[in-house]
């Protein structure tokens, strides 16, 4: 009786150690959904794909900051600087949560084809990049001082003694177009030949509307001295009369005669015909 009362005993202390020694194992890493415990509110480290890059090509910049949700609101982080001479193509941002801590991390692809980056004569030239920032909750901020990084030639030193052209060995990409050729060229002809066909149309219309014009006027063709006399002849009013003397007036290479004739013109008194007559014989005569 004795014995079963120790053994149950012995059996209650084992499981209450377990159970303690459980519960501080629990507490020393934080709660089985709070995550990797922080000394920091946040933690940053930053760092490049290669120390090296050759011109031209592309660099991958990361930067990588785990945040106690507990202490710093993620959604606030930012990332903030440029990365003179380089410039960035692309940006993406991946966040992962685990329990009380976040991770924001940032892929960048920068390149650079400036100057500032060309190598010289053959060496490497040492850049280093602007420094960057990485922002969070009201006032926080932790400077990234990036690594340096050399961007070399492509050239070899045969190539740089003697430049000569070289031919890729793969042959180039098929060209595409946003159009067929042949779709596009058949329509700028056709389109040339409706301009040429409306032009024809438009010029015989033209050429009716002359003919037309001559059938109607009987003194088409006439030297400009004979018209002038013609239509002096025909004029029937005093302001036809008018008219006529001031075409024969500006037709007359006389000038006595051609002031004679714009005087009786544009005189107050209206042009009589008979004075129109003499002015035509005068005319006539010469």
């Amino acid at each position: 009786m004795a014995r079963g009362l120790t053994l149950r005993l012995a059996a209650s202390v084992a499981a209450g150690l377990a159970l303690g020694g459980a519960f501080l194992l629990v507490q020393r890493l934080g709660g089985p959904d709070e995550g990797p415990r922080l000394d920091e509110p946040v933690t940053v480290r930053a760092a490049l794909s290669s120390p090296v890059v050759l011109f031209g090509d592309t660099l991958r910049a990361d930067v990588d900051v785990l945040v106690d949700t507990r202490r710093v609101d993620p959604a606030g982080v930012r990332l903030l600087g440029g990365f003179r001479p380089f410039v960035l193509r692309s940006r993406t941002v991946t966040r992962t949560r685990s329990g009380t801590t976040e991770s924001v991390a940032f892929r960048l692809e920068l390149a650079c084809v400036d100057r500032a980056c060309l190598p010289q004569q053959g060496r490497p030239r040492p850049i280093r990049l602007e420094r960057g920032f990485v922002l969070y909750g009201g006032n926080g901020r932790t400077a990234l001082d990036w690594p340096g990084v050399e961007v070399t030639t492509r050239l070899a030193a045969a190539d740089r003694v003697r430049p000569a052209l070289r031919l890729s060995d793969a042959p180039p990409p098929p060209p595409t177009w946003a159009a067929r050729p042949s779709l596009v060229a058949g329509a700028l002809f056709g389109g040339a030949a409706l301009l040429g066909l409306a032009g024809l149309v438009l010029l015989a219309v033209e050429g009716r509307r002359l003919l037309a014009g001559r059938e109607r006027d009987p003194l088409a063709g006439l030297p400009p001295v004979e018209r002038a006399l013609a239509l002096l002849r025909r004029a029937r009013t005093a302001d036809e009369r008018r008219t006529a003397l001031d075409r024969l007036a500006r037709a007359l290479d006389d000038d006595e005669l051609a002031s004679e004739a714009r005087s009786l013109a544009w005189s107050e008194s209206t042009p009589g015909e008979p004075d129109a007559v003499a002015i035509a014989a005068k005319a006539g005569a010469r």
